[in-house]
């Protein structure tokens, strides 16, 4: 499932994705999330009921790893100046951070039926959120699996992508079942996400439930992405 099917052609060369003018893409984007924004402000007025708030914050999260995608794609066309390559690592470090949350808002489904007040209605703003998070998250890994492979070519690069997906799995898991941890509680409560991190190593009673849901998670953005990658590789050679 997380084998890429692909030919050996890289997609290293093409154009990025995350360009430094507003591409077409970008508005599209900026436009899908302020209509699930929209969806819930309807919903906010016409019920008078403030649930599911945390959407719009998550939603913001899930934006944020655009931006050290981006810095790292212009610190990267500046050529191999060496002076640059210690702030690369930490680009990709801040990346790899805040990716899961992209993914993560699939996960807020779960809230469904608690408080629902029109079920339906909170069906399709819920669905809004997480397709476009998941975008997001897509649109991401695939511009670094790009970047990867012009660092390290394309087999390297494939291994890196499964293990990054791998690592967005079990992040995925500390934000949803253990601790409720989030990627800003690195600059706030260090010694939480630390202690979070260990933990599913330490403690027997929750290991099984750590390897388990980091599986599900794993599987479920790993099962995606091919198809986005042959998506990519197909607009490329439209392009041609």
């Amino acid at each position: 499932m997380l084998y890429f099917c692909y030919n050996a052609s890289s997609m290293a060369d093409r154009e990025p994705l995350i360009s430094d003018r507003l591409t077409p893409l970008a508005l599209a984007l900026f436009v899908s999330c302020l209509v699930s924004i929209g969806l819930w402000t309807w919903r906010l007025l016409t019920l008078r009921d403030i649930d599911f708030w945390y959407l719009n914050p998550n939603l913001f999260l899930a934006v944020i790893p655009i931006i050290p995608a981006w810095l790292l794609a212009r610190t990267m066309s500046a050529g191999h100046k060496s002076r640059l390559h210690p702030l690369r690592y930490v680009l990709f470090a801040l990346w790899l951070l805040f990716v899961p949350n992209s993914f993560y808002v699939v996960t807020d489904f779960i809230h469904l039926g608690e408080n629902s007040i029109a079920t339906t209605f909170d069906v399709v703003m819920l669905a809004s959120f997480a397709i476009n998070g998941c975008i997001i998250g897509y649109l991401t890994l695939l511009y670094m699996h790009r970047l990867l492979e012009r660092r390290f070519g394309i087999s390297r690069a494939r291994l890196l992508i499964i293990a990054i997906i791998i690592l967005v799995g079990f992040g995925i898991y500390l934000g949803r079942e253990q601790l409720r941890l989030n990627s800003w509680d690195l600059f706030v409560q260090p010694w939480r996400l630390v202690l979070g991190l260990a933990e599913p190593f330490t403690n027997s009673s929750i290991r099984l439930s750590a390897l388990g849901n980091t599986i599900l998670y794993t599987v479920f953005i790993g099962s995606f992405y091919p198809v986005v990658y042959q998506l990519a590789k197909l607009a490329d050679r439209e392009k041609d």
